[in-house]
């Protein structure tokens, strides 16, 4: 638990890979060095949107990961208390 408590402190433990997914300025390079000045760009206006909808997702579901936790650790915590009152 002491993990844990150290990831909440820091931050999110995805956040790192949450950053390396959401440089925006590196794809728009990488667009213009993989795709012909003749291709089409409503195929990556398509992938940028779907890329966007999967960057929001990662981060819901980030946050829906600490939420568990927390809850976790609450719930970890309140079994101890009733362990301790049972002994007594």
């Amino acid at each position: 638990m002491d993990q844990e408590k150290e990831i909440r402190r820091s931050g999110n433990k995805y956040k790192d890979q949450s950053a390396k997914l959401t440089n925006g300025s590196d794809l728009s390079e990488r667009h213009s060095r993989d795709y012909p000045s003749g291709s089409s760009h409503g195929d990556h206006d398509q992938v940028a949107k779907q890329l966007d909808i999967s960057h929001q997702r990662i981060e819901e579901l980030q946050k829906e990961v600490i939420r568990m936790e927390e809850l976790a650790e609450e719930r970890g915590d309140h079994v101890s208390k009733l362990q301790e009152k049972s002994q007594v």
